[in-house]
């Protein structure tokens, strides 16, 4: 079974501390829970507050399904009746940050403990004072010193959703609409990457990989510039092992900084499938918003050029048979009118480019929260 890679880093990190640990499929936790002392969830988007689902949800009027799913999950006959003979609910994932929004909805519901962040260093006694019946913390936001280092991360032992395997953590370019700029960065060595891929491949039977990192294109560099040394190299060994490789995110300032370096990647990738993805995020046409709110997006280029930068990028990735799933963000502060006409007026300029392109309602997160 396929788990998400997050999921699958605490479970390695538990496993490495000793607990009896399995990783279940909600469809599936029926035949495990019985005797289970503490129960650790892996949320998305709980509550549907994320950029897609509440973007949807404001323009259909309807409740997200994934808010839907995770309350039908912890209204489970199953749940509720572990519950009542003590179960500890510890919750984590990428939408732990709305729970502060929801506090009726934990108290009704009964989860112990809320985790947000990077969990490696404290997934353990947090778990170890679960099982003694210890207080928990509500929430529990994981600081800068509790923050991983490359040593402290583990291997997953168990294969991930859509072949995911992380490349590095962090951000250098500091937006402020943004939660990940706020972790340091980090890049994962070659041995550990392809470790993680031979899980995949030998467990999973999941051959092909899925980069992931918040910006691809700059694995190994310690700034805004792209190391041509460390990328060719990584992409080299993983297409040796991979029957398809995909990007999760990149973005266009990199691309646009490097053309012939992006070409050299795409001819790697390309040996063995005829077109790629990634997520890219052009979020604005303004060069005033980008100034104002994420200055360095465009980076090693000026706030001035991000439309140029766009296109450039843009037009890269279409010869280079790249096809993007691009984002706007709409509603975010000190918006303005002539901001949304240049971001129209770009949307016209790559109305021939191979793409999805999609706008989004602006939600607080980062240094905006």
């Amino acid at each position: 079974m396929a788990a998400p890679y997050g999921l699958r880093k605490i479970e390695a990190q538990l496993l490495s501390e000793g607990f009896d640990v399995s990783t279940v499929a909600p469809n599936h936790l029926k035949k495990y829970v019985g005797e289970a002392k503490v129960l650790g969830i892996h949320a998305m988007d709980p509550f549907g507050l994320g950029p897609a689902s509440s973007t949807l949800a404001s323009i259909l009027k309807k409740e997200p399904f994934l808010a839907q799913y995770f309350r039908a999950l912890l209204d489970s006959p199953e749940i509720r009746k572990a519950k009542k003979r003590g179960l500890r609910i510890i919750v984590g994932g990428p939408g732990a940050w709305q729970f502060r929004y929801r506090p009726k909805f934990v108290e009704e519901y009964g989860i112990d403990c809320i985790i947000e962040g990077e969990a490696e260093k404290v997934i353990g006694k947090t778990a170890r004072a679960a099982l003694n019946g210890e207080t928990l913390p509500q929430y529990y936001e994981v600081g800068d010193k509790e923050t991983p280092s490359l040593e402290e991360i583990p291997d997953i032992v168990g294969p991930s959703v859509n072949g995911l395997i992380e490349v590095g953590r962090g951000c250098c370019r500091g937006c402020e609409f943004c939660s990940v700029t706020l972790r340091p960065l980090r890049w994962y060595p070659y041995e550990k990457i392809l470790r993680e891929i031979d899980v995949n491949i030998k467990i999973g039977n999941i051959n092909w990989s899925c980069l992931h990192a918040e910006d691809v294109m700059l694995y190994g560099s310690k700034n805004t510039l792209p190391n041509d040394e460390k990328l060719i190299k990584l992409h080299e060994l993983v297409v040796k092992k991979c029957e398809g490789i995909c990007w999760s995110h990149c973005s266009l300032a990199a691309i646009a900084s490097k053309p012939k370096l992006f070409s050299k990647i795409a001819e790697i990738i390309l040996q063995k499938q005829p077109w790629w993805g990634a997520e890219i995020g052009i979020e604005t046409g303004s060069p005033d918003l980008v100034k104002k709110v994420m200055p360095a997006k465009a980076h090693p280029f000026k706030p001035e050029e991000w439309p140029e930068v766009v296109r450039t990028g843009m037009s890269l990735m279409q010869d280079n048979q790249l096809i993007p799933a691009c984002t706007l963000i709409v509603g975010v502060p000190e918006e303005t009118e002539d901001d949304l006409i240049k971001t129209i007026q770009l949307m016209d300029d790559l109305r021939d480019v191979r793409s999805l392109i999609v706008p989004l309602f602006f939600v607080p997160m980062g240094r905006l929260k």
